[in-house]
């Protein structure tokens, strides 16, 4: 079947900004959705999964009480992005609704049109959301609440790449906004006052109740239309990361991700590496996406979306042999007349032995792949070029040979006339001096 509307890039896709979604979930959904984000179960393959723990952004979300402060009241309506919890509120936005990305088709779906496919995808989708979430914050240079710079009220960022942001995803970023208004009371310069021992001031309050809570989800779209095109790099993005993560740990670390004992180190390194690809210059590059393909155990056939690249639908560590027999991969982005999930038809190639380098290639330095793909597509061109000189070197021994048959052929019959020749004077010549020994005999 056809990818569903649900999985499919859309032209022009615009969603509404700000917190459109506060009544489409309730305080339970709220604490679960935040729940699978920061303490999710990473699916290796359809089925097999382990649990890990996220650093928790989402902590010290509600804003302390501020009442009396003049200067907090004012900045909310004024400098809302100085507050953290806005700076959360927009980068949930831009990884969620920004990207066409909705909490009840992809985070937490049924996934009707492919159920057998539904853990892997979500695992994925919701990676997705934490990880560019984080990604998004690292790149407005926000702090966390873990950090000792940290502030709820006055947390510096970079506004040049917050404005940058703005422009990826097509939202003006004076116009916005991105306050959190459920359980938000507010008010600067009355009416009303309040007295101390300076005297009379407007009355001005900044206060959240606990209605506040988890309200960054009101930011994720509930339902989709379509990815964006915003989402589709940014997912692309993601999906490379979850793939490398996995499988590069596996890979370090020499030893199954699944499991006890020893699976415990790659599990730690998965969250190593995450770091890392977080506070990296740039997205993940492919390279490193092609790179690790050759760990897994399975093909990549795993489709997520249009446009979107793909993952191989088993991720656990491949044996060495597993790996020698392994599959071209050479499809990695999907397409809207791919099935979602498991696609068993794409890739099925399997890689072809090696040829036997001919003598004059044995002592050329060997040149490193970057990719599995790379390093595929060279094996077929070089084989073709290997049959093409081994065919070239026969021609060139048979044709030799022939030449050489020839031209020996040629000197015996030479060696042989020349022999007939010599033998034929002889006679000749005998035959003369026996006549004229009879002729001078006579004449006496």
């Amino acid at each position: 079947m056809p990818l569903p509307k649900e999985l499919s890039f859309k032209s022009g896709a615009k969603y509404a900004v700000g917190q459109a979604f506060a009544d489409s979930y309730t305080s339970t959904e709220r604490e679960q959705l935040r729940r699978l984000l920061v303490g999710p179960d990473i699916f290796v393959s359809k089925s097999a999964a382990f649990s890990t723990k996220y650093l928790d952004i989402y902590d010290k979300y509600v804003l302390p009480a501020t009442e009396g402060n003049i200067d907090v009241a004012r900045r909310w309506h004024n400098s809302q992005m100085d507050f953290w919890q806005t700076q959360l509120n927009f980068a949930t936005w831009c990884a969620t609704t920004g990207c066409g990305v909705s909490m009840h088709d992809h985070v937490n779906g049924r996934y009707d049109f492919a159920p057998d496919s539904a853990q892997l995808s979500k695992s994925i989708f919701r990676f997705h959301v934490y990880y560019q979430t984080r990604r998004i914050l690292h790149q407005m240079r926000a702090a966390l609440p873990t950090d000792e710079s940290w502030n709820a009220l006055t947390n510096a960022y970079d506004h040049t790449a917050y404005q940058t942001i703005c422009n990826e995803f097509g939202v003006d970023p004076q116009k916005s906004d991105w306050r959190t208004a459920r359980g938000t009371q507010w008010l600067a310069n009355g009416p009303g006052s309040y007295m101390d021992r300076f005297g009379f001031h407007p009355q001005s309050y900044l206060k959240q109740s606990a209605d506040a809570t988890n309200g960054f989800i009101n930011f994720m779209l509930d339902q989709t239309q379509g990815f964006t095109h915003a989402g589709v790099e940014r997912l692309n993005d993601s999906i490379r990361t979850y793939v490398w993560v996995i499988l590069g740990a596996q890979d370090e670390e020499r030893t199954p991700i699944l499991g006890s004992g020893t699976a415990f180190t790659a599990q730690k390194r998965l969250l190593t590496n995450m770091e890392a690809a977080i506070t990296q210059a740039g997205e993940t590059p492919v390279s490193k996406y092609q790179s690790v393909l050759q760990y897994a155990r399975g093909k990549l056939d795993f489709v997520l979306g249009e446009q979107l690249y793909m993952c191989p639908s088993d991720m656990t560590l491949a044996s060495l042999a597993d790996r020698i027999t392994g599959y071209n991969n050479e499809i990695f982005v999907a397409t809207a007349a791919m099935s979602p999930g498991t696609n068993q038809t794409l890739n099925t190639e399997k890689h072809l032995p090696l040829p036997i380098p001919l003598r004059s290639n044995i002592d050329m330095p060997s040149i490193p792949g970057s990719s599995v793909s790379q390093s595929n597509s060279e094996n077929d061109s070089q084989q073709p070029v290997a049959k093409h000189v081994a065919t070239h070197v026969a021609t060139q021994h048979s044709e030799g040979a022939i030449a050489d048959s020839a031209t020996r052929t040629q000197a015996t019959s030479r060696s042989m006339l020349q022999g007939n020749t010599h033998e034929d004077t002889k006679t000749l010549l005998t035959v003369a001096a026996i006549g004229a020994s009879i002729i001078y005999y006579l004449s006496r």
